[in-house]
């Protein structure tokens, strides 16, 4: 287009008042430059839109390069130069201006030449103001944004061609001809290729997400990546490369981590089941030893108790030997005298008055003699007390088969009454020189257990109470129904214990009694056998009070 002439041209012809009247008619912020004089003309929106009134500049371009930003001087002049030349048809560029607020405003300015001499010369231009500060702060949030994502971003059409990219160091060098490049000349394999451009065409037509991963080796050995791609327009998409290298070794890393886990969880399956049995063997070993050592602690207590075991016999079997000797004697002295008997009796037919006189004076001399009347009635007497004897010796002899017998294995409906009754009789030769014994027994029901262990634990406690009692004393008995549990209290009057003996009470091993009087086991077998039963026991005890066992059983159904 040819330059504007002077002569022609109106803008040229219209005075400062005119041209000021002229662009304070318009909306948009609007400068004319005068190039004769370098008066710079601005309209009031120009000066509002920077928060100037118009005193405050300098009507030429020096006051307009005093509120251009210093970085923005060089490379608006040079393009401002360039259109002055005619080499280009518009002066269109984007800077900074101060505000009056010292805030800077960036200002898109398109402006013409709009009059020229004969020379070409440039006479008047004119120019108008647009604030894009709010899209500027806009493009540096995106752009910083975009930068502090660390993958590959482009925009390309549907055949390939590079629109706009966000390059990653790490995947793609930026260079200045990308942008209009293609795809299929960025010197990736064929077949990636092929399936990036597929993936793309299908993000297009279907508006779908396009995932997929592809390897490619790198200097550092296969490098993965991730390529996402959405459609961003009617024949262009948007691609995410993604390097997920990290991600996949830590996956790999993780899967043989897996299979490790699973291998040491097998080798410790089998481990475990090892030691089950192991300890399932030494647990059937423990019950084997635990029961021997019940039954080698009842021999001890029943050791213990020999002698007065031995005396309850010898007693009773005293005076049976002492009756059966007596009684012997009986029947010696009344042998004769059947024998006379035997003799009248065999006599037949009418026997001659003499002979029938003679045996029977014979027989009164042989009745006074030894005294048969006193036999008759001290002969009754002595076979009575033989057989009470023989009963106590039964009773002791059935109360000892049941203190020892064998323990079934299988837990049994049992009246603790009559346990304890059964071991009062085995150990009552060490109480009855030394306490008196009160039974004080509720109506119990019938617990599931093992008698011959319970009656091991009675026999330990109630030979301990007697022993506590140094002189005279009393034990007290008492059993009851509570709720879900019998219980069985055992106290005396002996001499108590300190706090310090009864924490170690159950301590296996540990007794009061002097060396060689006890072995320190019968109250830890006696712990161990009530907690086999799931029951409990408890001590109370004070120096000088006495002592009371608790035994709490529970009642089980069935």
């Amino acid at each position: 287009m040819a330059p504007a002439r002077a002569a022609s041209n109106p803008f040229l012809e219209l005075s400062l008042e005119q041209l000021r009247l002229l662009v304070d008619s318009f909306t948009d912020s609007v400068w004319v430059w005068d190039a004769r004089t370098d008066h710079l003309l601005v309209n009031r929106h120009w000066l509002q839109a920077l928060g100037y009134e118009e005193e405050d500049l300098e009507p030429n371009t020096a006051g307009w390069r005093g509120l251009l930003h210093p970085d923005d001087v060089a490379e608006t002049e040079r393009r401002f130069e360039e259109h002055m030349q005619g080499q280009t048809p518009h002066f269109v560029q984007e800077y900074r201006l101060r505000r009056k607020d010292g805030q800077w405003a960036w200002i898109l300015d398109q402006a013409r030449a709009v009059a020229r001499d004969e020379q070409g010369k440039v006479l008047r231009v004119v120019g108008t103001n647009l604030d894009i500060t709010a899209r500027k702060l806009s493009e540096e949030r995106m752009r910083g944004l975009l930068q502090a994502i660390p993958d590959l971003i482009f925009r390309t059409r549907a055949d390939g061609t590079f629109l706009d990219v966000k390059p990653n160091a790490d995947m793609l060098t930026p260079h200045d001809n990308i942008i209009g490049s293609n795809l299929r000349q960025a010197g990736l394999p064929q077949s990636l290729v092929d399936k990036a451009l597929k993936h793309l065409e299908l993000a297009i037509r279907q508006g779908t997400v396009e995932i997929f991963e592809y390897e490619v080796e790198g200097a550092q050995g296969p490098q993965h990546f991730e390529s996402r791609t959405v459609r961003s327009g009617p024949d262009e998409g948007v691609t995410i490369i993604r390097d997920i290298t990290e991600r996949k070794l830590a996956e790999q890393r993780l899967r043989q981590h897996e299979e490790e886990l699973r291998r040491h969880h097998a080798r410790l399956e089998e481990l475990v089941q090892s030691r089950t049995e192991k300890l399932r063997q030494t647990t059937r070993e423990l019950e084997e030893r635990q029961a021997q050592l019940i039954q080698s602690e009842k021999m001890a207590s029943l050791g213990q108790m020999a002698a007065g075991i031995a005396h309850e016999i010898s007693s009773p079997m005293g005076y049976i030997m002492s009756n059966l000797n007596t009684l012997s004697r009986y029947v010696s002295a009344l042998m004769p005298l059947l024998q006379l008997q035997r003799e009248l009796l065999a006599m037949k037919g009418q026997p001659a008055e003499a002979s029938r006189e003679e045996l029977l004076s014979r027989l009164r001399e042989s009745w006074q003699e030894e005294d048969v009347d006193s036999i008759l009635v001290d002969a009754p007497e002595l076979l009575q007390e033989s057989l009470w004897g023989a009963q106590r010796i039964k009773e002791l002899a059935q109360n000892l088969r049941l203190f020892t017998r064998e323990d079934s294995g299988e837990p049994q409906p049992t009246d603790l009454n009559a346990e304890l009754e059964s071991t009062l009789k085995i150990v009552w030769n060490e109480l009855k020189y030394k306490c008196e014994v009160r039974r004080d027994f509720g109506t119990l029901p019938l617990i599931r257990c093992h008698p011959t262990q319970l009656a091991q634990v009675f026999t330990n406690l109630l030979i301990n109470a007697a022993q506590a009692i140094e002189e005279m004393g009393t034990i007290h008995i008492q059993t009851r129904h509570e709720g879900h549990e019998v219980v069985v209290r055992i106290a005396d009057t002996g001499k108590g214990m300190t706090p310090e003996t009864r924490a170690r009470l159950f301590t296996p091993f540990f007794t009061t009694k002097p060396r060689g009087q006890g072995t320190g086991l019968g109250l830890s077998i006696s712990y161990s056998i009530i907690a086999r039963h799931k029951g409990l026991i408890e001590v109370q005890s004070e120096p000088g009070k006495g002592t009371t066992f608790i035994i709490r059983l529970p009642v089980t159904e069935g």
